[in-house]
């Protein structure tokens, strides 16, 4: 018969101890400012709007913030509302977007990258990622 296993069986058979998820830091505190001016946020939605991005579930930011879950999901629909996007992922992919114009503004009419990647050719010459690119 199959036994259920014990998740923290195998981690303290090797001596050490299941830490869980870490929580992902992806903005400074004056980019979380910059974003709640940008789009009116009040300091709740920013607050659910970080805990969001980090990875957290409706659960977890109820029990953090002291909240209901009901009202999680109210605070992200008014954050999807003022950003005017539909998921997750496009709220933090907004953010990140805001924040990089910022950082590094427009130089010509492109497109900046999201993130200043590097690529290596076979030539071993750095290529910034903005230059691989097509024009528009």
């Amino acid at each position: 018969m199959c036994q259920p296993k014990d998740k923290n069986t195998d981690i303290q058979s090797t001596g050490g101890e299941f830490a869980g998820p870490q929580r992902v830091q992806l903005l400074e505190k004056k980019h979380w400012s910059f974003i709640q001016r940008k789009y009116q946020l009040t300091s709740r939605e920013i607050q659910v709007a970080k805990l969001i991005c980090q990875g957290l579930t409706y659960v977890e930011i109820a029990e953090e913030l002291k909240i209901k879950t009901g009202t999680v999901k109210t605070h992200l629909r008014n954050n999807y509302r003022k950003i005017r996007v539909n998921t997750k992922i496009q709220m933090l992919l907004q953010f990140v977007n805001d924040v990089t114009q910022i950082i590094s503004p427009k130089d010509d009419n492109r497109r900046p990258a999201i993130f200043p990647v590097t690529y290596n050719s076979s030539d071993s010459k750095k290529i910034p990622f903005q230059k691989l690119r097509q024009e528009d």
